[in-house]
Formats: structure tokens, sequence, C-alpha cells
């Protein structure tokens, strides 16, 4: 019920391939959890659009980063 990583090639995004890719996920799971840096705005509007909230806000331990423990259920 993670998601590790969502990734579509700069030249396909903004198409619907992400959309689409996480829609047949949500189809696989009643629930998901993922982390997304809180500073990539792109991503976190991605998936707050599609139905996931902010559970909580964390450092990255290896990276230092901040970012959102995101999470969608059925």
């Amino acid at each position: 019920d993670y998601l590790a990583a969502l990734y579509i090639d700069v030249k396909y995004q903004k198409k619907g391939y992400g959309k689409r890719l996480l829609d047949y996920v949500k189809l696989k799971h009643d629930q998901i959890h993922l982390k997304v840096y809180k500073k990539n705005e792109t991503a976190v509007n991605f998936y707050l659009r599609n139905g996931f909230m902010i559970k909580k806000e964390t450092v990255d331990e290896f990276t230092n980063e901040e970012e959102y423990v995101m999470y969608w259920h059925k």
C-alpha cells in the first residue's frame, strides 16, 4: 500500500498519463501512502487533486528535505 515513486517523462507530462497510472493503482488498493518533498509543489498538488490528504510533515533522513506523508483511501 506504499507508492514509492510515480514518474512521467517530461515530454509526456500534463497529458493525463500520471492520472491514468494513479487511477490504475487505486483500483488495485484500498489505501495508498506516499511521501513527497514539500518543495515539489507540482507533485503535491497532483496528489491533492487526486484525493490524497496530507497526513503529516516529516524530514527525509537521507536528504534532509522537508516532505509530506500523504494518504488516500477508497
